[in-house]
């Protein structure tokens, strides 16, 4: 891993060809970072990059073109509500996965709103990773 700023680029040490899934972290806490990573990468998922704010996270999409974001509501600089128009701007086919330390009732609808795919309050890894590699599993298509 290295340290480019509030960029972390991470060198990919292992990938689980059952998923082939890419993902972007962005969140200020950097413990958090590394359980949600630690989370993720035991199910099988490559964490490309990593940010500490929306900004940063933005440019890490737009340079990585992940499968799916974790991304943070609330942060420095830009946060996840802000960054989300910008990221599917760069990246129109990803999957946002917002984390919050709020209750889904106070930001769940706004992350809703802004485009998520999904909402996960922090704390629940378990229901992250199951959030992630559902938002990631493609639809059936209808055959009538």
């Amino acid at each position: 891993m290295t340290d480019e700023g509030d960029a972390l680029l991470v060198e990919p040490d292992r990938r689980d060809p059952g998923t082939g899934l890419r993902a972007v972290l962005v969140d200020d806490t950097a413990e958090i970072r590394m359980l949600v990573k630690l989370a993720l990468t035991n199910a099988g998922i490559e964490i490309v990059a990593e940010a500490a704010n929306g900004e940063v996270g933005v440019e890490q999409v737009r340079l990585h073109q992940p499968d799916v974001v974790v991304l943070d509501v609330a942060m420095p600089i830009m946060d996840g509500i802000e960054a989300l128009p910008l990221i599917r701007a760069h990246a129109p086919g990803v999957r946002v996965v917002m984390l919050s330390g709020f209750p889904a009732s106070m930001m769940g609808d706004a992350s809703e709103q802004a485009g998520a795919d999904a909402f996960v309050e922090k704390g629940h890894l378990d229901l992250l990773v199951r959030t992630v590699l559902r938002v990631c599993t493609p639809k059936p298509v209808d055959a009538r």
